[in-house]
C-alpha cells in the first residue's frame, strides 16, 4: 500500500503514540492480544484515510495531468487562431487594396466610356459635316456642268456657276459675276446671310466651303492658283443696314502658297470710297485660323474672333466675321474699320478678275 507522503507525519505520529500505548498497557499486565488489537484500532482509521488520500491524489495528479494537456492543447489552439488572426488581417488589406483598384479601374471605365461617348459624337458630327460638304460639292458641280465649262477664267459675260481650268486642277466650279460691278469677275467669297458658318479650321478654308450660289469662301489654295497663273485685280463690295454701298478695289491681289501660310503678299493700288487702311494694315500678314495661329497678337485673334483671317494684331478688317442680324457690330462681327467701326454690314462680296495686258 502507497501511503501519501503529505500524511506520513501524522502516520508516524499515530504509530508513535500507539507504541506508546502498548508498553503501557504491558506495563498494565494486559495481555498481547488486546494491546495489538487496540493499537490496530486506533491505526486502522488513519491506513482507511491514508488509503483515501493516496487515491485521491491520484485522481488529483490524473486531473492536473489532464488540465495540463489541455492547458497545451488550449496553447496550440491559441497560436492557430492568431495565426488565422494575421491571416485574416492581410486577407482584409488586401480584400481593401482590391476594392481601391475595383474603384479606381471603374472610374477610368466611365471615364473612358464618357470619352467613347465624346469621341462618337465628334464622329458622327464629323460625318455629317463631310457629308453635307460632299452634297454641297456635288450641287456646285451640277449647277456647274448646266453651263460653259473649260474657262480659264469668268472672262466671259455671263453670271452664274462656271466651271474653270487652273494648272492641275480641272474643272473647278466657281461663281462668275458679270452684274454687281462689270463683266468678268470671279467671287471668291459672299456674306449674304447667317446660313453659312465661317468658324472654320485651316482644311476648311484651304479647301473652300459654303453654297457658291449663296454664303462661301473659295479656298486658299484655288485662290492661290488663281493669283499666282496671272495678275488679279480684287474688288470688295459692302452694304451697311441703311443699304448704303461702297467698295475698295485693288489692281494687284496676290497671296502665297501653303508653305507661306497663304500669306497676303500683294494688294497693289487702292481706290474707291470704303476706305484703304482696313486692308492694308493686313498686308504681309499670314493666313490664321483657330488651329493655325499665325497673327502677330499674344492671343489667338481667329478663335477670339471666330473666323479665319490675314490677321495682324489682330484686326482692322475681318469680312469673315460671325454675320450679325442686328445692326450693331461686336467685336468678332463682319468689320471694315475705314468706313464703319461700330455697325455691322448686311452684305459683303469679293472678287478677282485678270489685269488686262
Amino acid at each position: 500500500m502507497n501511503i501519501n507522503l503529505k500524511i506520513l507525519p501524522i502516520f508516524l505520529i499515530f504509530i508513535h503514540y500507539c507504541y506508546a500505548y502498548n508498553v503501557e498497557c504491558l506495563n498494565k499486565k494486559a495481555d498481547d492480544s488486546q494491546c495489538s488489537k487496540y493499537c490496530y484500532e486506533v491505526v486502522k482509521p488513519l491506513l482507511q484515510y491514508a488509503k483515501e488520500a493516496n487515491q485521491k491524489a491520484k485522481t488529483f495528479g490524473e486531473l492536473m495531468d489532464e488540465i495540463n494537456e489541455l492547458r497545451t492543447t488550449q496553447a496550440k489552439l491559441e497560436t492557430t487562431v492568431d495565426g488565422q488572426i494575421e491571416q485574416l488581417e492581410v486577407y482584409k488589406k488586401k480584400d481593401a487594396e482590391q476594392s481601391q483598384l475595383v474603384s479606381k479601374y471603374k472610374t477610368e471605365l466611365d471615364n473612358l466610356i464618357a470619352q467613347n461617348t465624346k469621341t462618337s459624337r465628334l464622329l458622327s458630327e464629323t460625318k455629317k459635316k463631310s457629308m453635307r460638304d460632299q452634297l454641297e460639292y456635288k450641287n456646285n458641280m451640277k449647277k456647274s456642268n448646266e453651263v460653259d465649262s473649260n474657262i480659264s477664267s469668268c472672262l466671259v459675260k455671263k453670271t452664274g456657276i462656271q466651271q474653270i481650268i487652273v494648272h492641275d486642277i480641272r474643272n473647278f466650279p466657281v461663281s462668275c459675276d458679270s452684274d454687281l460691278v462689270d463683266s468678268g469677275w470671279t467671287v471668291i467669297q459672299r456674306r449674304k446671310d447667317a446660313s453659312v458658318s465661317f468658324e472654320r479650321g485651316w482644311n476648311d478654308y484651304r479647301r473652300g466651303f459654303g453654297d457658291l450660289e449663296g454664303s462661301f469662301f473659295i479656298g486658299l489654295e484655288k485662290l492661290y492658283l488663281l493669283t499666282n497663273e496671272q495678275p488679279h485685280e480684287l474688288y470688295i463690295h459692302l452694304k451697311s443696314f441703311e443699304n448704303e454701298t461702297r467698295f475698295a478695289r485693288y489692281d494687284h491681289f496676290q497671296i502665297g502658297d501653303e508653305s507661306e501660310s497663304y500669306k497676303l503678299k500683294s494688294l497693289g493700288k487702292y481706290s474707291g470710297n470704303a476706305g484703304n487702311d482696313s486692308l492694308i494694315y493686313h498686308l504681309d500678314m499670314k493666313f490664321s485660323t483657330f488651329d493655325q495661329d499665325n497673327d502677330n497678337s499674344t492671343i489667338n485673334c481667329a478663335a477670339e474672333w471666330l473666323s479665319g483671317w490675314w490677321y495682324n494684331s489682330c484686326a482692322h478688317s475681318n469680312l469673315n466675321g460671325v454675320y450679325k442680324d442686328d445692326k450693331i457690330n461686336y467685336y468678332n462681327g463682319i468689320k471694315w474699320n475705314s468706313w464703319d467701326t461700330v455697325n455691322h454690314f448686311t452684305f459683303v462680296q469679293m472678287m478677282i478678275r485678270p489685269i488686262s495686258p
